[in-house]
């Protein structure tokens, strides 16, 4: 009974509340392969691992919906000579993906 009252003022709070930048962890990359196939592709999966030459600090590869989810991670800042437009380029290289978003704390649910 007292859950309900609690999970609402929540709620309410993390959408009236303005958000501490930061504190938020660092924007993403979500992308969308073309077949759930593409997990067990020897060349996507080489490729992907060659993300963190291009400042990828997380990549992990999941199901959603039924569709393949590629989830890259970034750096808050990069180093000299890798930006986060050249790490979009390459997770657009990948064989099979169709689509690419940059998403933040607060966009792109995984």
């Amino acid at each position: 009974m007292v859950t309900a009252p609690l999970a609402g003022a929540f709620a309410f709070a993390l959408i009236v509340l303005p958000s501490d930048p930061e504190n938020e962890p660092p924007p993403y990359f979500n992308a969308t392969l073309d077949t759930t196939s593409r997990f067990y592709d020897r060349e996507f999966n080489e490729r992907k691992e060659r993300l963190r030459d291009f400042g990828a600090t997380r990549i992990q590869v999941g199901e959603r919906a039924g569709l393949l989810k590629l989830h890259v991670g970034m750096p808050e800042s990069f180093p000299e000579g890798q930006s986060q437009d050249r790490l979009r380029e390459e997770i657009e290289g990948l064989p099979g993906v169709v689509e690419v978003r940059l998403c933040t704390f607060h966009t792109c649910d995984w």
